[in-house]
């Protein structure tokens, strides 16, 4: 049997090669002139590139606005032949601010509200306060809302565990008092 070889090569298939070849006329027409153009012009195309890349960058702002004005224009054209179109959207904008101006109303009656019936309650509370002064039962409370006012309700809390060394300690990383050799400063001669 023989061996395989440049000559003699077996594949899968019972002794025919199964690679796939780029065709001819891509290496010719497509492959070696473009590496060609880019071996000779390469630096030249990369050049190019970032220039283009810098002008459009400088030139967007410009185009843009200029598309606007153009947009611009043609709107005021198209209102100027059609006056019935302008005042039917003045007509909708205002509509738009009125409903947003009664909803922001709406919502400062609410805060309002809500001011006068916090005020109302300090109000009270204080009234309140004034009352159990004249009645010899202190001026105010010392005990704040929420608080347990029974010492029994109260658990005592667990003692925390003494930590030598934190999670994060390392002996390779040195001393952690924060100094470190640092050289003398570099003079000239002393003057004098």
């Amino acid at each position: 049997m023989d061996a395989p070889g440049p000559g003699n090569e077996a594949g899968a298939d019972g002794g025919h090669d199964i690679t796939n070849e780029t065709p001819a006329f891509v290496w010719e027409y497509l492959y070696f002139p473009a590496i060609s153009f880019l071996k000779q012009y390469g630096w030249f195309v990369i050049l190019g590139l970032i220039v283009i890349t810098f002008l459009w960058h400088k030139i967007k702002p410009h185009l843009q606005q200029w598309l606007k004005k153009i947009e611009d224009q043609k709107e005021y054209t198209r209102y100027k032949d059609d006056p019935d179109l302008a005042q039917r959207r003045f007509e909708a904008m205002e509509k738009s601010r009125k409903a947003l101006q009664e909803q922001l109303d709406r919502q400062a009656e609410v805060y309002t509200e809500k001011q006068k019936e916090i005020e109302e309650k300090k109000r009270q509370l204080k009234i309140q306060d004034w009352d159990n002064h004249l009645q010899g039962k202190g001026y105010r409370s010392k005990v704040k809302p929420g608080q347990p006012t029974d010492m029994e309700n109260q658990q005592p809390k667990p003692k925390k565990k003494n930590v030598y060394r934190t999670s994060d300690y390392n002996p390779l990383m040195g001393s952690s008092s924060g100094t470190t050799f640092r050289p003398p400063r570099r003079g000239g001669a002393g003057g004098g």
